[in-house]
């Protein structure tokens, strides 16, 4: 005879029965009685198993003497799941360091993982949390459904402190003349815009760089390149004349005007004569 029944009656799934407050009393053929105690008394689950599934509302105790084994019921079980946390990830982001990176400890026993929760090259990284069991296990944050977490690896930022692009002033010596960077970090490779120029001027040039796809790009540098005439040179185009005849100086300062004086001090000679 059950005098009184368990204090507990609100279980979490394979939680046992808490025999705090049962009372069992054994009638014997006899006529005798005796009071049970809970150690003597076998508690068998509708599941078969040996604990509380979800869904269970009763559970059967025994105790056989004397070859009997007697049975009562104990009703009004309430059965919850398990409540899982799911790994607090979403969003995360790690920046490239060339080494492969976790996006933390995501293993359980209560759920599975597929997808990516390593990675070693920025970009974006998605996996997703099933639950093992969708009955006895549930997540806090409410009903059983797969939980798709996304997170990232960012681009690291490449340090560019001693990288320098200066303005340079060269002489004009017939040869090319080009700016170059300084400083350049390792694994980064420039090319030119605008370099490499010969006739006398001033020159803007644009330094490109190339990263890879795992940094931050750096932005484009420019400088002046200046290539000056000291009067010795060739002119630039902008000093001859209309009639395309060179006007300059000598290495020794006399204007040399060209073919044009030469032939109007001929014409005057002729006529004089």
């Amino acid at each position: 005879t059950v005098n009184s029944e368990p204090v507990d009656k609100t279980y979490t799934a394979f939680e046992g029965l808490s025999k705090e407050g049962l009372s069992v009393t054994a009638n014997f053929r006899s006529g005798k009685k005796r009071d049970l105690d809970n150690g003597e008394l076998t508690i068998n689950y509708v599941n078969g198993g040996n604990s509380f599934r979800v869904g269970e509302t009763q559970v059967e105790i025994s105790f056989t003497s004397e070859g009997v084994t007697k049975h009562a019921v104990i009703s009004g079980i309430t059965v919850n799941p398990v409540l899982v946390t799911a790994p607090d990830v979403e969003g995360k982001e790690l920046i490239y360091n060339g080494q492969e990176q976790s996006v933390g400890n995501v293993v359980s026993d209560s759920y599975n993982i597929e997808g990516d929760v390593k990675g070693t090259n920025a970009g974006e990284y998605t996996f997703t949390i099933s639950l093992k069991d969708k009955v006895n296990y549930a997540w806090t944050s409410g009903g059983t459904d797969d939980i798709v977490v996304n997170w990232s690896i960012g681009k690291a930022t490449i340090n560019t402190d001693d990288l320098k692009f200066d303005d340079m002033t060269v002489t004009y010596d017939g040869s090319k003349h080009g700016i170059s960077v300084s400083g350049l970090p390792e694994g980064v490779t420039v090319t030119y815009e605008g370099n490499e120029q010969t006739n006398a001027g001033t020159y803007t040039v644009t330094a490109k760089f190339a990263v890879g796809e795992n940094y931050e790009a750096i932005a484009d540098m420019t400088a002046e390149l200046t290539i000056e005439t000291d009067g010795t040179v060739d002119p630039t185009p902008e000093e001859k004349d209309n009639t395309g005849l060179v006007i300059g100086l000598s290495a020794g300062g006399v204007v040399i005007v060209g073919l044009a004086v030469l032939a109007i001090v001929l014409i005057r000679r002729k006529r004089r004569s």
